[in-house]
């Protein structure tokens, strides 16, 4: 009888520790968030046990001023305040409460964490050809009404052209792509850079189109990573010295309101004309507002292609929209100025939060 009694003793013994977390007799001073749950989250909160801070991911398109925890874990015989299902603002910083057994108590601040939204396709590995024989093109995708990507290409595509060739291909073939080839070239005279960008083109031609670069996007990437060789040709503008070509390679964001499209970040990696024939990744920092950018990063109005009402005077806004371009002639736009046969090739692209 002695041992059952001992042994049942030990038993609820057993079952009474395994309800707390804390190992003597006495008041728990524990004061942690275990897990912490928001309504439409995106991925798995991170919890900075040493800082007492937690991110919560979160996709851009969430309305973030009233948003209220699902679940929340903390230490045993502890409270939070607030608590689950109460509405927050979550546009700022939050703090949340947690009071241990014993009286003390901690408080932890719960961020939003960006989640990393990336252009679709910006892998370069996945591509579709539109159209067929004479009048087909090349972009990545699976087909038009689902990529935002588009080149100078479809353009010409939209007419006959007998001698017009393709500046943009995946390579190093369409079955097996690893990357995008721009390449310049002439046809008729015209001189066609290689392009491709975010954004969409209107008209037919090579001359007669419009270009509106752009992508819906309000997610704030603070850089942008790819891997890039150019092989660049020389030229000779009018009336002027042979010069050699320049690549193009740029990110920007923008916020658009009241029919004006505004500059909110810059992430321009310098025109150059160095020769890159191996494999080079790049970071190219997206910087916030204004800063001394060269003359040709500037936003302006009366740029033909990309007119922009200046910068946005609060850094702290969200973008409505987000550009993307790649050219193997930085000039090319006037459909005269770079050197034909110039090659410029892009992998790996990445938006980084």
């Amino acid at each position: 009888m002695k041992i059952l009694k001992l042994i049942t003793l030990g038993v609820l013994a057993v079952l009474m520790t395994s309800c707390i977390d804390w190992d003597y007799f006495g008041l728990s001073p524990k004061a942690e968030i275990l897990a912490f749950e928001l309504e439409q989250q995106s991925g798995t909160s991170e919890i900075d046990s040493i800082n007492r801070i937690i991110k919560v991911p979160l996709d851009s398109t969430v309305d973030r001023s009233s948003l209220a925890p699902t679940s929340i874990t903390t230490s045993s015989l502890s409270i939070i305040n607030p608590g689950v299902g109460e509405k927050q603002n979550f546009l700022d910083t939050v703090n949340y409460l947690v009071t241990a057994e014993d009286g003390g108590s901690e408080q932890w601040k719960v961020t939003i964490k960006e989640s990393e939204n990336q252009i679709p396709f910006s892998n370069f590995l996945t591509w579709f050809e539109q159209g067929t024989g004479k009048n087909s093109y090349f972009l990545p995708g699976n087909d038009l009404s689902s990529s935002p990507w588009r080149s100078g290409d479809k353009g010409a595509a939209d007419v006959s052209f007998p001698t017009y060739p393709r500046t943009l291909v995946p390579m190093p073939s369409f079955d097996n792509p690893e990357y995008a080839q721009l390449e310049t070239k002439s046809t008729l005279g015209i001189l066609a850079a290689g392009s491709l960008f975010v954004g969409d083109i209107q008209g037919s031609g090579i001359a007669d189109v419009q270009i509106d670069f752009g992508y819906n996007f309000t997610s704030k990437p603070i850089s942008f990573t790819a891997s890039y060789q150019y092989e660049p040709q020389s030229y000779t503008p009018s009336g002027a010295t042979s010069v050699i070509d320049k690549s193009d390679i740029y990110v920007l964001l923008q916020v658009r309101e009241d029919g004006k499209r505004y500059r909110l970040g810059t992430g321009w990696m310098p025109r150059s004309d160095e020769t890159v024939t191996e494999w080079t990744e790049i970071t190219v920092p997206i910087v916030l507002g204004e800063s001394s950018f060269e003359d040709y990063m500037m936003p302006s109005e009366t740029k033909d292609e990309l007119p922009e009402n200046g910068f946005y005077p609060e850094t702290n806004a969200r973008p409505t929209h987000i550009i993307v371009v790649f050219s193997s002639s930085a000039e090319g736009a006037d459909l005269k100025s770079g050197g034909v046969g110039s090659l410029l090739r892009i992998k790996d692209f990445k938006l980084n939060y």
